[in-house]
């Protein structure tokens, strides 16, 4: 299992913006590939991996959404469990900063 990326920055992002990436791998072995489990590294970042075999040379994506409601520098982990030979474990990271919403400037009141 080759990924194109072990590492997505998001970057500095809005608060609530789309917090949905994938990382693509390819299946680099001589066998089909089963991804068995894909894990986030709390509730804020969940998984999503495909059910069925990926074919040897075919290419495979492993989905990522990160709760961007939580503001504030942010570095997660996946950890995808295969079948794939020497590499049963594979971590993938997710890092960014989520800025807070901006605050309406203040209009002073004026008294009469």
């Amino acid at each position: 299992m080759l990924f194109e990326n072990e590492t997505i920055d998001y970057g500095t992002i809005p608060h609530n913006a789309d917090g949905n990436r994938e990382f693509v791998f390819i299946n680099n072995g001589s066998k089909p590939l089963i991804i068995t489990n894909a894990t986030g590294s709390c509730g804020c970042t969940v998984p999503t991996s495909p059910k069925e075999p990926i074919a040897p040379g075919a290419k495979g994506k492993i989905g990522v959404k990160y709760a961007t409601d939580r503001v504030g520098a942010f570095t997660k982990t996946v950890t995808v469990s295969s079948n794939a030979e020497g590499q049963a474990t594979k971590t993938l990271t997710i890092k960014g900063t989520v800025l807070a919403d901006e605050k309406p400037a203040s209009t002073p009141t004026t008294k009469s």
